[in-house]
């Protein structure tokens, strides 16, 4: 261990002169160079166990030219024409589900394209494959917030709605229907969250806290449902409670992507059983009442927020300290 850590401070102090005189013929014998140009940008990086490093999962999408503005950007223009189409058409795909929800695949065209622009089909392949990247999951545990913490929400909803008296009619629901409904939310929420979390989170919680990124992610978030929501009458009252459980449902979002590696999987299927269980609540959600949903919601976010704190990732701890050479 003494000799590793001793070639590693050589390395060093050799690598320091080599990137001074960068450019020049200079060679040192003792030195590795392959290691010296690997730590040019960040010397020290040679010397830590890779077991040991807070490495990134292959399939993960960065780019410097990644720019989250020209992705909201263009998500919105491509969701013009659905818009219109459910403005012209009225149709609804479900009831409460107006056709202009088709444009859940904005957010994944918007990526693939930018991402296409930035790393080419390569990195059109790595977005992809992180729709089902439960690999990144290392604790199992976080599967279960993530198939049934919006469940628990609305069970909880309905409880209080039961013991306020509200209108509140008895559950009922076809468990093949249920799977099939399942399905089609999880693809659809794929079609969101590469786009969301997949390509646009990373650079957000980069320039803030988790909670101010995924606040910023659930404000733009609001705003491209707006259309969809007016399309269906929603009360202004309704709306305003629905920002305030659409905030809160992406702080949960974030802070569970956060806590499984970084996996688009888990927050997809959170986002899925999300849409599930508003539907499934009596009469395809229309009892679902939004004020105490909103209400419940923010309780939830402002627990996990507590808990785990605002930053920088919203649980997944600080970062990694400045790898160091082997100790004695």
């Amino acid at each position: 261990m003494a000799t590793d850590r001793s070639f590693c401070q050589l390395t060093m102090q050799n690598c320091a002169v080599v990137e001074g005189f960068r450019g020049t013929s200079v060679v040192y014998p003792s030195v590795d160079t392959e290691i010296c140009a690997s730590m040019a940008v960040r010397p020290q990086q040679a010397c830590i166990p890779s077991s040991s490093r807070n490495e990134d999962v292959p399939d993960s999408v960065k780019s410097p030219h990644r720019s989250t503005l020209k992705f909201f950007v263009l998500v919105f223009a491509l969701s013009i024409p659905f818009w219109v189409l459910g403005a012209v058409t009225d149709m609804q795909l479900m009831p409460g589900l107006s056709v202009s929800v088709l444009m859940a695949f904005c957010p994944l065209a918007a990526a693939l394209m930018l991402v296409h622009r930035e790393d080419g089909a390569a990195g059109m392949s790595k977005l992809l494959r992180r729709s089902f990247d439960f690999k990144r999951i290392q604790s199992r545990r976080w599967f279960a917030p993530a198939f049934l913490l919006m469940p628990c929400v609305s069970v909880a909803v309905y409880l209080l709605m039961r013991w306020m008296d509200l209108p509140a009619p008895a559950w009922q629901f076809s468990w093949l229907a249920t799977l099939l409904m399942l399905f089609a939310f999880f693809v659809g929420a794929l079609g969101e969250e590469l786009g969301w979390s997949g390509y646009a989170l990373d650079p957000l919680q980069d320039r803030w806290t988790a909670l101010k990124a995924s606040m910023v992610l659930g404000v733009v978030g609001i705003l491209w449902h707006i259309v969809p929501l007016a399309l269906l009458h929603r009360p202004p009252t309704w709306i305003a409670w629905w920002c305030l459980y659409a905030v809160a449902a992406r702080i949960l979002m974030v802070w569970l992507y956060n806590n499984t590696g970084k996996s688009v999987f888990a927050v997809a299927v959170f986002h899925a059983t999300l849409n599930l269980a508003y539907m499934l609540f009596p009469e395809n959600g229309s009892h679902f009442d939004m004020r105490l949903g909103g209400l419940v919601m923010a309780l939830t976010a402002t627990i996990v927020t507590l808990v785990w704190g605002p930053g920088p990732s919203l649980g997944s701890g600080p970062p990694d300290p400045l790898p160091r050479c082997p100790s004695t």
